[in-house]
């Protein structure tokens, strides 16, 4: 910042100098020999002609952010605030010329708080059609306790945590220096496994895993998932056979000979021109299982591939089923809400 203090006669005589093509250096020795001092960037400030001052009051000051809003300005705050989708914090202390700072504590001081939303599938109008036409007759197939004679699948990746494997900072002694630091190495993709696993209201299936690099199409889906699946099935949860099938509508799942399969094994399943499509907020491995499997995995801390199927294994045995009753139970609930709101996300993740 240029010295205030350096007189207009001063400034006067670097001009001079500067017409005389002095290099900066020169003048700024030239100076200090009459016992001015002047720094590099004074005299460039100086050569490109900017705006110079003798001794002159500063500036008035922009007067910074209020401190305090007035009781107007907080109720526009709180009707600001609770729209669907609100300006950012920055954007709100623009309009009322506060700090951030000061949104931050009106929030705490109005009992709000904020929250992520929770993601969800984009809806098209048609999609939100077939979601409605669907889920009340779904609702009747689930109502009145007839849940407990389903049985829901899906697939999901499951993470390495591999912080135990890798870290990227090392302790050395003071003298040592970057170069004798084992490098860190990073990976784009993280080591992950997917597995296949059902559940009901006589518990949870075996899980099945998928093949590294196995492209999941129907031949794959038939052999290596839903026979050893239902093999299981038959022997532990239903040697009844009275139960209906639920699998959402991927690929494998939808494909034509999965279908002709399921039939010629006389396996009562919901079809693909049943289910809803884009729903994971009515599959309960979506919108239960995966989470807690996931958050109890985390726990663990797992480094290897073998100790993560172990984990999945042991904490799929370990789900309480009351759990899984009570997630089952919420079921048709989350089907009555879809086809209440045409179609539409519903509004709570968790039926009450």
């Amino acid at each position: 910042m240029v010295n205030k203090k350096l007189k207009l006669e001063h400034v006067a005589q670097v001009r001079a100098l500067l017409a005389l093509i002095w290099p900066a250096q020169a003048i700024i020795k030239n100076l200090a020999d009459s016992g001015v001092s002047i720094g590099r960037s004074q005299v460039y400030r100086i050569k490109n002609g900017q705006h110079w001052r003798e001794n002159s009051e500063p500036s008035p000051s922009k007067p910074g952010p209020r401190r305090v809003l007035s009781e107007r300005q907080v109720r526009q705050f709180v009707e600001i605030a609770k729209v669907d989708n609100p300006p950012t914090q920055q954007a709100i202390a623009r309009k009322f010329g506060v700090s951030r700072q000061l949104i931050q504590l009106e929030i705490k001081r109005n009992d709000l708080k904020r929250l992520k939303k929770p993601s969800c599938h984009q809806l098209t109008e048609a999609t939100r059609e077939k979601r409605r036409q669907r889920s009340w007759p779904l609702y009747l197939r689930l109502n009145n306790q007839q849940w407990q004679n389903f049985i829901t699948v899906d697939e999901a990746l499951f993470y390495i945590d591999e912080n135990g494997v890798q870290t990227q900072f090392q302790y050395v002694d003071k003298f040592s220096d970057r170069s004798e630091l084992l490098p860190f190495e990073r990976k784009n993709f993280p080591k992950s496994v997917m597995a296949f696993v059902g559940i009901s209201s006589r518990g949870p299936s075996k899980v099945f895993f998928v093949e590294p690099g196995a492209k999941i199409n129907a031949d794959y889906y038939i052999t290596k998932v839903l026979k050893p699946f239902f093999k299981d099935v038959h022997q532990r949860l239903f040697p009844d056979e009275n139960f209906i099938f639920h699998q959402d509508s991927a690929p494998a799942h939808a494909a034509k000979k999965t279908i002709e399969y399921l039939r010629s094994q006389n396996i009562s399943f919901i079809s693909p021109e049943e289910w809803l499509p884009n729903s994971p907020d009515a599959a309960p491995c979506d919108f239960f299982l995966w989470g807690f499997l996931k958050n109890q995995i985390r726990k663990m801390k797992v480094t290897s591939e073998r100790e993560l199927k172990n984990a999945i294994r042991l904490c799929v045995r370990k789900v309480p089923q009351n759990m899984i009753d009570n997630a089952l139970k919420s079921w048709p609930k989350r089907l009555r809400k879809i086809y209440e709101a045409d179609g539409g996300h519903i509004e709570n993740r968790k039926s009450k």
